[in-house]
């Protein structure tokens, strides 16, 4: 395996993702219900966007082919829901 294309910078979008979760570094206490709302859809967009980022790392350094990125795209999706 190479060592990515984007030197595995997806991994930054986790590191966002656990900081919005850690209510020590997020107060929550300050946001209204609606930018609750919006946070937690938030979230779910950068979990989505780490999968495909990832998946789309593999593909183009070479490390998976077309069939490959499609099966695990669908496995890794569905794993996070």
């Amino acid at each position: 395996m190479s060592g990515g294309l984007w030197d595995y910078d997806q991994y930054k979008i986790k590191n966002i993702i656990d900081d919005l979760t850690n209510t020590e570094s997020c107060d929550i206490d300050l946001m209204d219900e609606q930018m609750k709302l919006n946070l937690i859809k938030s979230i779910r967009l950068l979990e989505e966007a780490k999968i495909h980022i990832h998946r789309l790392d593999w593909f183009l350094s070479g490390d998976d082919g077309k069939d490959t990125y499609y099966k695990r795209l669908k496995i890794d999706l569905e794993k996070d829901k």
